[in-house]
């Protein structure tokens, strides 16, 4: 069989296309480009790489990004310490005693997670209290989750609408299986301080090597405002 010359106009009008089988895309769709920019119905070469954040206050294992009306910023977790990132400065925000840092004791990137439950960002390793930023300021020191259950640590964080769930939880380095009620629902950062636990049956399911327990706690128990 002869060649089959088939033409194809506007090819950089799609751009790459990964997620849809090759034989769904339309012609001008590419599978796959490297070190190429498609940009006004072109594709050149990119130009090569260049730093943007700075050089960082420590090794980021872990990064977030929150902002709020007027500013970005991007949060960043080493092993021990905390940095944020406004676009021009490293500031470290890390936890405070007294005026002096109180080293977190991560492993690895793998222990810390992060989440962000009513705007407020909460980072967490796993070997200590989860951590909540309570003013997007680089003055604002990084702080203890307030009435979180004393020895207690979480191996993840993830915030449910109004809810901040704790999952894979140990009490004094024991596995702590859901055992407690259903917290009642309140409306969002109001009234009451005080965290109640529950049990997520159905999280459960969905999260099977979550097995050491799973709670929930109100964000208008928290008081942070």
């Amino acid at each position: 069989m002869g060649e089959i010359s088939i033409e194809i106009d506007d090819v950089a009008s799609v751009g790459v296309v990964r997620d849809t089988p090759a034989h769904q895309l339309p012609p001008e769709a590419w599978t796959l480009a490297e070190n190429v920019r498609f940009n006004d119905t072109s594709i050149s070469r990119i130009a090569g790489e260049t730093q943007i954040f700075g050089t960082p206050g420590v090794a980021p294992y872990f990064s977030q990004f929150v902002s709020s009306a007027s500013q970005p910023w991007w949060l960043y977790a080493g092993l021990q310490k905390i940095y944020a990132y406004d676009g021009a400065t490293h500031t470290n925000i890390t936890r405070q005693s007294a005026g002096v840092d109180v080293n977190y004791i991560a492993s690895g990137a793998v222990d810390w997670n992060g989440t962000l439950l009513g705007g407020i960002p909460i980072l967490n390793d796993g070997a200590d209290v989860p951590q909540y930023w309570a003013a997007y300021s680089a003055a604002q020191k990084m702080q203890n989750l307030p009435n979180w259950t004393a020895n207690m640590l979480a191996k993840v964080v993830r915030a449910f609408g109004p809810y901040l769930m704790a999952c894979n939880i140990t009490l004094a380095g024991a596995a702590k299986p859901p055992a407690s009620p259903p917290s009642t629902a309140r409306r969002p950062m109001a009234g009451s301080k005080r965290f109640i636990p529950c049990v997520l049956p159905n999280l459960r399911r969905s999260l099977p090597k979550a097995n050491l327990g799973v709670e929930r706690l109100r964000l208008s128990q928290c008081g942070w405002r």
